[in-house]
């Protein structure tokens, strides 16, 4: 179950990388509260698989990864770092 979890963190914060989305904006967001569920939802997510091939897709790099519960907050964390 550990080394799981484990799995999952690293798969989250490599889709926050990818996405762009600012981490510091995500950690402080409704004082910790969304990163904390948002990282509940990649624990739980049923879409391992999709996610996996998404993010070794390095060539695919515009295509959104349209599968993740997180997109939304992603998103929009994305441009608020692109505005900012």
């Amino acid at each position: 179950m550990f080394s799981r979890v484990e799995r999952q963190a690293t798969r989250f914060h490599e889709m926050v990388d990818r996405i762009g989305a600012d981490p510091v904006a995500l950690a402080r967001l409704d004082q910790g509260r969304a990163y904390e569920q948002a990282r509940s939802a990649c624990l739980f997510c049923r879409k391992t698989d999709a996610c996996l091939r998404w993010l070794d897709a390095r060539s695919e790099t515009d295509r959104i990864p349209e599968f993740c519960p997180n997109l939304e907050l992603l998103m929009a964390l994305r441009k608020l770092n692109k505005n900012g």
